[in-house]
């Protein structure tokens, strides 16, 4: 009981990690290692336009220079609606101060004349975070009511190489921008699963689609002038990418963006896959694969008890334990397999844990069992110091019986002495067994050590696995002539197993005269000083 309990508090703080992103973070950067074998292509029809931040912008909060030269910017490519792009995506935060917002209107205006879609990014905060319920108000409110196609939230995580994102958030399930362009975004949010982990590409993939536009012309060394031709038929994403990469990649936002728009394609397929995130199914799967690796212990441990000899099992421990793991991973992986093919992914690490720490627990706690069965079998065969003369084995349930025991059996043979007058060595568990001793071994060195073993059976006592053992360790001394067995019964004799009744119980209405006959054989076997050692 002491080990599930350890092992059940091991599994359970390792589950409230989650609680911080632990495994989670891990499963992620796992999922991440398995995609780098096949790395992604950006889609084919996606471009980014990276407009720098103007001077004004960054040191006096002006919003005005920047719209402006966004405006400019969208005019430019709608002045040829034969060359224009299919559609545009702001990847900017447009907070309410309405200061340039009529060239940002106007630019937009002239997009929509040369039948260019267009759609914004609307801030949620920090992916980590709740979500204010009135986000909308620091908004330019205007500009998402009239003058947008769509806009969604662009709450996109990473961790571990791949990105992250919920198909749609907020108090009113805005759905997210890869959703949020296409025309059947309502039925993408209930086809999808709730939350989508995508694979995450190279940045030099980014870089040969990547165009720079500035009225002062500031954009950044190497970066690609926009094409004379235009951009027809490109989804273009337009950000600030020197100013829009505060995240641990250090890569732009609008490129991590360009990547979930690249993986949820026209058609709404994705090569992502949703984490099973629900608490009770994880640690359900914890527990079932910990009963998986535990049951698969047992019974190798018991196949390995029967083939091997007391001497050779311990070492024989590890391999049933490696066996068990393997067999908690396997089951894993058959559940993964179950869940991809519904595009769901099955989160490792936690399983994985628990799997390991089932196995490891098993193989400490049968390491212990067979240790104590190697001296057992040893002990067995061998004659061993006396250290007591009399051992006294009874169930302490119920409270009655272990007084019934103190008065009419301990305390006789503890007032009994040898021939020459020294007292009897009696071994009790109240009182023999020392603190932080090895109890179960302490009770097996003292039975392998005493003259007279004196079992009470009562019902209860069957029932004690450890009263049980007791009695197997003292017949197999009693049948190799190294003890002897005198049982006392508080039951009829005829409801004592079967297995039992090799040695003749003795009634307790008699226990008198099993006193006088136990304190008897004692003296006689010392006085025949069968050599100690």
């Amino acid at each position: 009981m002491k080990h599930v309990a350890l092992y059940a508090l091991a599994v359970l703080l390792a589950a409230a990690s989650g609680l911080f992103g632990v495994w989670q973070s891990a499963d992620l950067w796992l999922f991440g290692r398995v995609q780098a074998l096949d790395l992604p292509k950006l889609a084919p029809d996606i471009a980014l336009i990276d407009v720098p931040y103007p001077p004004e912008f960054k040191t006096q909060d002006n919003p005005e220079p920047l719209r402006r030269a966004l405006g400019a910017l969208m005019q430019e490519l709608a002045r040829d609606p034969a060359h224009a792009p299919r559609e545009v995506i702001l990847d900017f935060y447009f907070f309410k101060n309405p200061a340039g917002a009529e060239a940002l209107y106007a630019g937009l205006e002239a997009l929509r004349r040369a039948r260019v879609r267009t759609f914004a990014t609307v801030s949620f905060g920090d992916a980590s975070q709740p979500v204010n319920p009135g986000y909308l108000a620091e908004h330019l409110s205007e500009l998402y009511a009239r003058h947008v196609v769509n806009f969604g939230h662009t709450r996109i995580a990473h961790a571990g190489g791949v990105l992250w994102y919920d198909v749609s958030d907020g108090p009113d399930n805005r759905p997210a921008l890869p959703v949020a362009l296409h025309d059947n975004a309502q039925e993408l949010i209930d086809r999808l699963p709730r939350r989508l982990v995508s694979p995450l590409g190279d940045a030099s993939e980014t870089r040969a689609v990547t165009y720079c536009y500035s009225q002062e012309g500031r954009c950044a060394k190497g970066a690609l002038p926009l094409p004379a031709g235009g951009l027809r038929d490109k989804r273009v994403i337009i950000g600030s990418f020197a100013e829009d990469r505060q995240n641990p990649l250090d890569r732009p936002g609008p490129e991590l963006l360009a990547w979930a728009v690249s993986d949820l394609s026209a058609q709404g397929s994705s090569r992502g896959v949703a984490p099973l995130t629900q608490p009770l199914a994880l640690l359900g799967v914890a527990l079932l694969l910990a009963l998986v690796t535990a049951l698969t212990f047992y019974f190798g441990y018991r196949l390995a008890r029967r083939v091997s000899t007391p001497a050779a099992l311990p070492r024989r421990l590890i391999g049933v334990a490696l066996a068990a793991a393997v067999a908690g991973l396997l089951v894993w992986a058959a559940l993964w397999g179950l869940l991809y093919a519904q595009r769901m992914a099955l989160p490792a690490v936690l399983a994985w844990f628990s799997v390991l720490a089932a196995a490891a627990l098993c193989w400490h706690r049968a390491q212990g069992a067979a240790a104590d069965a190697l001296y057992v079998a040893r002990a067995a065969e061998e004659a061993a110091p006396v250290q007591y003369d009399v051992f006294v084995s009874y169930a302490h349930q119920p409270p009655a019986n272990t007084a019934w025991v103190k008065q009419h059996v301990h305390a006789p043979v503890l007032a009994a002495t040898h021939a020459d007058g020294t007292p009897l060595k009696v071994f009790f568990d109240e009182g023999s067994i020392g603190g932080g001793r090895d109890w179960k071994r302490e009770i097996d060195r003292a039975i392998a050590g005493s003259r007279v073993f004196l079992p009470v059976y009562t019902p209860r006592y069957f029932e004690s696995p450890q009263c049980r053992d007791e009695l197997a360790f003292a017949e197999q001394r009693r049948s190799s002539g190294l003890l002897t067995i005198m049982p006392l019964t508080r039951m009829p004799m005829e409801d004592v197993p079967d297995i039992y009744q090799k040695v003749q119980a003795t009634d307790a209405a008699r226990v008198g005269e099993l006193m006088e006959t136990a304190i008897k054989c004692v003296r006689e076997a010392s006085s025949a000083r069968v050599p100690e050692r």
